[in-house]
């Protein structure tokens, strides 16, 4: 398959590091989505910089047009900064069916709402990713289909010059950041909770005593069950952020005690006041959430936060696709799930879709409503106690109707038994907590392709 054809608006300081991590990671990306890249065209007015550069394999230019103008070229990664060109030329690479990428903050801010909505009238995705990590968050975006991805307050203190001076204080140590699309929005302070970051990335880079590298992830996750650890975690939606290091670890006897205040700089030697990890406990208790500690003498670290995930928007939210793509048109569905508070969001966000939702709490309830009446579609929860699971569900509700559509859910990731449903007929997998867009795409996608077999 022809690599992705990638033209590079500037070669400044973060273009340039862009165009070298690009390049050292090409096989990565080729692994991680199938597909490689090749930087095949750089506009830079600095024709020479930009030449040293890329070498003589690479066309360069000092008219970014040129670059847009190229009908090779699939994706336009904007790096000039400013908003005044930069607007002029992400809207005629758009109107010329490019994809962009950006890390223009200025520019979003600025022309955000006219840029996504050339974009949506054309087809194509606009993505802002932060350069952080000298262009890492932009193989991401390569990497997932460019769908933009709201980094939020992770974003703004990786951009921070506190993330400078710890680079330069530890310079072996690679910090990278690997953020999941489409999280869900919290309730917090920005600021303490940029601080809870800093301290947990503090303390895992001075824990590497030579190379090695701090990971920074964050998910939506689901929690059906009580998880008991260092903290005890409730049911309930949360959005999860990890700091993991390879450093050389704690041990048995400090980790209970490693968010009492100034322990930390007394047994451990950390730097600084030894209040780190105390303020970031008291920081994730005033967020209602919880915190868990894996660690093994020698082996590294991983905290592990949980801070319960909001259903409200934010104001000036991230391009979305359009709900009309997704709305019900009066068919029935059935929500099977055996907790109170999940069939009742997703009843909610059904009927908000112009769905009508009946709703049961366990397989055999689901068995029984079947037998009495139809369901266009049936959103069925895999894992469900005590009683049936999703999959054994399934397999009855196909003896009664072998063509009921349906698709499964699980705040788990897909399993032999979700595998096992799909291969028997069930339509898609949607990983919880349940999204207005994700649940919307899955049920149309699976209703429209059962109209298109019955006409």
């Amino acid at each position: 398959m022809k690599p992705i054809q990638v033209g590079l608006l500037g070669t400044g300081v973060v273009g340039s590091g862009t165009f070298n991590v690009l390049r050292r990671n090409q096989e990565e990306i080729k692994r991680r989505a199938g597909r490689g890249i090749e930087i095949s065209m750089v506009a830079d007015l600095d024709t020479a910089r930009a030449l040293a550069l890329v070498g003589s394999g690479v066309k360069v230019t000092s008219d970014a047009r040129e670059v847009i103008a190229n009908p090779d070229i699939d994706i336009v990664i904007e790096l000039i900064g400013g908003y005044g060109i930069a607007r002029t030329l992400v809207l005629e690479a758009i109107a010329a069916g490019k994809h962009v990428v950006t890390a223009n903050k200025a520019l979003l801010a600025v022309h955000g709402t006219e840029i996504f909505a050339a974009a949506s009238a054309k087809g194509v995705i606009v993505a802002f990713e932060a350069a952080v990590a000298g262009g890492i968050p932009i193989i991401k975006a390569l990497r997932e289909g460019l769908t933009a991805n709201r980094i939020q307050w992770i974003a703004d203190y990786l951009e921070t010059p506190e993330v400078e001076k710890l680079k330069a204080h530890h310079p072996s140590v690679t910090l990278k950041a690997d953020l999941e699309k489409g999280l869900l929005n919290i309730k917090g302070s920005p600021v303490h909770l940029g601080k809870t970051i800093m301290n947990l990335v503090s303390n895992a880079s001075e824990a590497i005593s030579s190379e090695g590298e701090v990971i920074i992830r964050t998910m939506n996750c689901y929690i059906d069950k009580p998880i008991r650890g260092y903290d005890d975690v409730r049911e309930g939606d949360y959005v999860v952020l990890t700091v993991s290091d390879n450093g050389r670890g704690i041990s048995v006897s400090d980790i209970k005690k490693i968010f009492e205040p100034f322990y930390t700089k007394k047994v451990m030697g950390r730097s600084g006041t030894g209040l780190g990890l105390a303020v970031v406990w008291g920081t994730v208790k005033d967020h209602d959430g919880y915190i868990d500690v894996q660690s093994e003498d020698g082996k590294g670290s991983t905290f592990t936060i949980y801070l319960p995930a909001t259903r409200e928007e934010l104001t000036g939210d991230e391009q979305k696709t359009s709900p009309e793509h997704y709305m019900g048109r009066g068919e029935t569905i059935l929500v099977v799930d055996d907790v109170k508070e999940q069939r009742e969001v997703a009843g909610s966000m059904l009927t908000r879709l112009g769905y009508r939702v009946e709703a049961v709490s366990s397989g055999e309830d689901a068995i029984a409503y079947l037998k009495a009446s139809k369901a266009d579609l049936i959103v069925l929860d895999m894992i469900m106690d005590p009683g049936m699971d999703g999959l054994e569900t399934y397999r009855r509700v196909l003896a009664i109707n072998p063509k009921q559509k349906a698709i499964i859910v699980s705040g788990f990731s897909e399993t032999e038994r979700v595998k096992k449903a799909l291969e028997l007929g069930a339509g898609a997998y949607v990983r919880k907590p349940y999204l207005l867009e994700r649940i919307g795409l899955a049920i149309r996608g699976e209703l429209t392709i059962a109209e298109a077999l019955d006409s």
